[in-house]
């Protein structure tokens, strides 16, 4: 997670998962006992606040939130989707090592272009996976699949901007700013970007060298149009 190209706070959400230390309403019930609350209302919904969920009687476990509740499994096959459509290979099971603890043993993306992509992808999946579904709960509904994905989609655009400015422009090219004040990267050139982004142009192509056109993949599970 440390040297992941992408944002601090996909990474910091990713990090906290992979600690346990996400409070998903499971968790928040359980410190409630624990601190001796004295009745049913002191204690935290436990319950997955998707109807379907809940009339199942299914905990909101970080587990069930990222892998097994329906609105975790339309993104993870709307990123499924998206994998296959810009890599053409077979998508990543739906399994806890492989999406919340990135087990590369059970599953490779490929070489290092096809390793960035996954890792933005994957990440941005995570972070807004948590966000959305908490802002829904704590606004006392659910999250939609469809707005999750479409900022996903929308993470997705910005890490791919970001990549093609440091593709086609040199720290040399910035008027008035001196190239040893700019955080040490990678160089990055125009057919790295062609090789980790517009692959099969499923995500975006390269019109002329000069500008990127963003395409819609996939839409989102369950949708009939693009994010």
């Amino acid at each position: 997670l440390h040297g992941a190209a992408a944002p601090r706070v996909h990474r910091l959400t990713v990090w906290l998962l992979r600690h346990g230390a996400l409070p998903c309403g499971a968790q928040a019930a359980h410190m409630a006992v624990l601190r001796g609350a004295r009745d049913a209302a002191a204690v935290p919904r436990l319950l997955c606040c998707v109807p379907q969920c809940a009339q199942a009687g299914l905990a909101d476990t970080l587990s069930h939130r990222f892998l097994h509740c329906p609105v975790a499994a339309a993104v993870w096959q709307w990123v499924a989707d998206v994998w296959t459509a810009s890599a053409g290979g077979p998508a990543p099971p739906r399994s806890a090592a492989v999406l919340l603890a990135g087990d590369r043993r059970q599953w490779d993306p490929g070489g290092e272009e096809a390793s960035h992509r996954w890792v933005a992808l994957q990440l941005a999946a995570l972070h807004f996976l948590w966000t959305g579904t908490e802002a829904a709960r704590r606004a006392g509904g659910h999250a939609q699949p469809a707005a999750v994905v479409a900022r996903i989609a929308h993470a997705l655009r910005a890490h791919m901007a970001r990549d093609f400015t440091r593709a086609t422009l040199q720290p040399t090219e910035y008027a008035g700013v001196c190239g040893a004040w700019l955080p040490s990267r990678p160089r990055r050139s125009l057919e790295w970007f062609a090789a980790a982004w517009a692959a099969r142009g499923a995500l975006c192509s390269i019109a002329g060298g000069r500008r990127v056109q963003h395409q819609s993949p996939c839409p989102p599970a369950g949708r009939g149009g693009p994010p």
